[in-house]
């Protein structure tokens, strides 16, 4: 799997809106915005979704978990059956056969409890067991995310987001080496996804500012923050934003960071060939605009000579290639603009989830008034691309 975890001012609008509505899929609110109020309105809510092979995927749709075996073109519904009011949390397939999840549910005493569902038939069999995390009544038992990631049939790591303002990411990390029978606890700096390239090797990204990059050499048992990238100059408002590096292997990889600016924000592609203990700079593209906060770039990692990646706040897919020293623009498909992840399985075949949103005039309302009643409608949706990135096509969802 080779996936990277999503041009006029309008159009800017527009993107930042579709993201602060993605923050609240999960719970429907209202927004105050000057004199009217705008409800959050989720359709098609594609959750989670993974390309394992050319062929087959899964997709977690309102709760619902499907299998494809022609590409998506036709689905399979392999939720595991009778979870009663438990929730699909976190999935992760290690192949086509080896798959977990995490659900949770809340007892009558008000605490959150966990269960852990792995199948090693590709969905068709599901074992469901409950097991304990926390103490009941710990406040880091309430999650807010959950991240889930197997390196292995045997090792893997949980991440439970502790519920909390935006303004805050903390987050307990454990670690399984018997394929989820048994976990312990570990340290995390940031309640924030976790990737593990090997055993030991494991990085994590972000934090409440974005600004954040942790490196573990231990599993997980201590993290080191790291420092990527050329000094920035002395504007007591410029940061770097990081994302998680992709690795092609153990010692290969590619990290992008975003040096956001008012005006021309830059972002930055490193390449490191030691397991991340250097980094090179491989090459930099300006933007020629500020972004938005929470601004993700969506790569995909073949090599760390060939990768493809699409520029926020376009339809501009651009490619590196070893042929080509520098980044190239292959496509300005109109889908591309909508793109927030991409999940490519070989160079030319991949997945990607497109996120638009529209408001309409709430039902019976007068919508010439002041107060009136906007609802603002998020679509997802999943695209897949036989051609390298050039065409997308959206892919029927059950």
């Amino acid at each position: 799997m080779l996936k990277c975890i999503s041009q006029s001012t309008t159009y800017l609008i527009k993107i930042v809106a579709v993201f602060f509505c993605a923050l609240f899929l999960f719970r429907s609110r209202e927004v105050r915005a000057g004199p009217k109020e705008i409800y959050h309105e989720g359709v098609a809510n594609l959750q989670e979704f993974d390309l394992v092979s050319v062929d087959e995927g899964w997709v977690l749709i309102d709760q619902q978990l499907y299998w494809t075996k022609t590409g998506g073109q036709h689905w399979i519904n392999i939720t595991p059956p009778n979870i009663g009011r438990l929730m699909i949390r976190a999935v992760s397939f290690l192949d086509t056969q080896h798959g977990w999840l995490i659900l949770t549910k809340t007892d009558k005493g008000g605490n959150l409890t966990y269960a852990l569902a792995p199948t090693f038939d590709g969905g068709k069999n599901w074992q469901i067991k409950e097991f304990s995390l926390f103490e009941h009544g710990d406040v880091n038992s309430l999650s807010g995310a959950v991240y889930l990631q197997f390196i292995d049939a045997n090792v893997g790591w949980l991440v439970i987001k502790r519920a909390t303002s935006s303004n805050f990411s903390k987050g307990t990390l454990f670690k399984t080496t018997d394929g989820g029978d048994t976990w312990t606890q570990l340290s995390i700096p940031i309640g924030e996804p976790v990737y593990f390239v090997t055993s030991e090797i494991g990085w994590t990204a972000g934090g409440a500012a974005g600004n954040e990059l942790y490196r573990t050499q231990d599993g997980g048992l201590s993290w080191h923050p790291q420092t990527i990238g050329r000094p920035l100059t002395p504007i007591t408002s410029q940061r770097k934003l990081y994302q998680l590096p992709i690795f092609v292997n153990a010692y290969e990889g590619v990290l992008p960071v975003i040096v956001p600016d008012e005006n021309n924000t830059e972002v930055e592609f490193y390449v490191t060939h030691d397991s991340g203990q250097s980094w090179n700079l491989a090459r930099h593209l300006s933007m020629n605009r500020g972004v938005a906060s929470g601004t993700h770039i969506p790569l995909a990692v073949f090599d760390t000579r060939d990768w493809l990646m699409i520029m926020p706040y376009s339809n501009q897919l651009f490619k590196k290639s070893d042929r080509n020293k520098t980044l190239t623009m292959i496509s300005q498909d109109p889908l591309i603009a909508g793109i927030t992840e991409l999940d490519m399985v070989t160079p030319i075949v991949g997945w990607a989830k497109h996120m638009s949103g529209r408001c309409v005039p709430a039902p019976g309302v007068d919508n010439t008034s002041p107060q009136s009643i906007t609802r603002y409608i998020l679509e997802t949706k999943l695209l897949r691309t036989n051609d390298g990135g050039q065409t997308w096509v959206v892919l029927k969802l059950p």
